[in-house]
């Protein structure tokens, strides 16, 4: 097998089955499909938690086995469901589909599991599937999100005031207006949202404000500043 090969779809299955010996680790990203305010696509989540798993597996390989198994694109995120194109899966449906996917990786051979996440709606849910796959059947299994992998880089990166990864601001845009990640393809012509997205969110939230603080009503809907970060001047 190739040792560049670190996507399990792309590989034959007798690959597979000679990887499978190697007790590699499977990476599986997480995201959703669901708004970013108007600047960037409604895939920011899952397109960043595909990128990050491949980039750590290609770094990893071939001192320690990886394999990165296809990305559970859509997530729980009914909270920005007003917004057109948000795409959301019921919370349990979601554990059943993550749970399956792993299921049938053991079925094959494969131990030792991680669900890299870039949805802060799907942590729960996450670690309690987790929890129930590693007490039922005794496989090596964590659930973690990348943000909290690289807490300590993105606080001595950020510019702008606030912590955390927020949505569809400073963290969000620069990771993909990486060329690695998205190519060029953002939206860039917009200046009155780059410039001013978190007084627009306040405003908009002052309208309506849902259980977990997400505006459903407005045409932004972005926490935190995206202006201000470095890949806007790089």
């Amino acid at each position: 097998m190739s040792a560049e090969k670190v996507l399990l779809q792309e590989m034959k299955w007798p690959e597979v089955k000679e990887l499978i010996c190697a007790k590699p680790t499977v990476i599986i990203p997480t995201g959703s499909i669901e708004q970013h305010g108007p600047h960037l696509p409604l895939e920011v989540d899952s397109r960043i938690a595909k990128e990050l798993a491949f980039a750590s597996a290609q770094i990893l390989r071939p001192e320690i086995p990886v394999v990165v198994a296809p990305g559970l694109d859509i997530g729980f995120s009914g909270e920005h469901l007003s917004f057109a194109g948000t795409l959301s899966l019921e919370a349990e449906t979601f554990m059943r589909v993550a749970s399956q996917v792993v299921l049938n990786l053991i079925g094959h051979g494969f131990e030792k599991f991680l669900f890299l996440n870039g949805h802060g709606g799907n942590e729960e849910a996450l670690r309690l599937v987790a929890r129930t796959l590693r007490e039922k059947h005794e496989v090596l299994i964590a659930a973690t999100s990348y943000w909290q992998l690289g807490r300590e880089a993105i606080k001595a990166l950020r510019q702008s005031p606030g912590s955390g990864i927020n949505h569809g601001g400073e963290e969000e845009t620069a990771l993909m207006l990486a060329q690695f990640l998205f190519g060029g393809r953002l939206r860039s012509g917009s200046a009155s949202c780059l410039r001013t997205p978190a007084r627009r969110y306040r405003s908009a939230r002052a309208r309506w404000r849902s259980h977990d603080g997400y505006c459903r009503r407005g045409k932004e809907n972005v926490r935190g500043d995206c202006g201000g970060n470095r890949a806007f001047r790089s």
